[in-house]
């Protein structure tokens, strides 16, 4: 049974927002329009819940390429680094209760909670996350870190499988230049120090970061080295 609802105002935590007040079950799962559940999905995230005694579960993200991967795309490395960036997920074969320290330690394309701690803690921020044109990121990481900063038990359950969709416009190094600066307008949004008065000193040591990052950026560029210079210059 499928219950479709229309949210008027155009984003998807506004959407996401309109799910959480509607939800009937104890348990409320997301995932998104380019993410395809695995057929035992639903189940896995529910006997993690029970077995593992989870306020929120989330699960493994693996790739459904649109079109052949570059091989530079499939390096170890690579996907170390950079397969975040495509919200693809893989912390092994066993279930992982976070330390409370990484805000990414679970993505919103497989993520589930209970239904009433959820709302408890509040829904989405509806300032973060795409609306439209205007693409903002962070709304799973900003409601993970107030899960722990509840001290809720948040847990990777690697049973829980979708596969996310990329495209080819998503393959190129571009993309994840694009990715890294709308995760720093993002996570702009979520700093509380928006209005302290920066000291010089750390604008130097920003503007000496910049520079040293992007010297080893062109270095490794001109060695040919361009999954390097990317990080480098990320």
């Amino acid at each position: 049974p499928i219950r479709y609802l229309f949210e008027p105002r155009q984003g998807k935590s506004f959407a996401g927002n309109m799910a959480i007040r509607e939800a009937r079950g104890e348990i409320l799962a997301m995932t998104d329009d380019d993410a395809i559940p695995e057929s035992t999905w639903a189940q896995a995230l529910h006997e993690a819940f029970v077995s593992l005694q989870a306020d929120c579960v989330g699960g493994m993200v693996l790739p459904f390429w649109l079109a052949p991967p570059p091989d530079w795309l499939l390096r170890r490395d690579v996907r170390e680094t950079l397969w975040t960036k495509l919200a693809l997920l893989d912390r092994g074969r066993e279930p992982v209760v976070a330390d409370g320290r990484n805000s990414a330690f679970i993505f919103g394309d497989n993520m589930a909670f209970r239904t009433e701690t959820l709302v408890e803690l509040g829904c989405l921020r509806t300032d973060l996350g795409p609306k439209g044109t205007f693409v903002m990121k962070c709304e799973d990481t900003e409601i993970l870190e107030r899960f722990f900063a509840a001290s809720k038990r948040v847990v990777y359950a690697p049973q829980a499988i979708v596969y996310h969709k990329v495209p080819p416009q998503r393959m190129r190094m571009n993309y994840f230049r694009h990715w890294q600066f709308l995760w720093g307008r993002s996570m702009e949004l979520l700093s509380p120090t928006k209005t302290v008065r920066v000291p010089r000193w750390y604008g130097w040591y920003a503007r000496e970061e910049c520079l040293s990052q992007g010297l080893k950026a062109l270095q490794a560029y001109a060695r040919r080295e361009p999954t390097q210079g990317l990080q480098d210059e990320l």
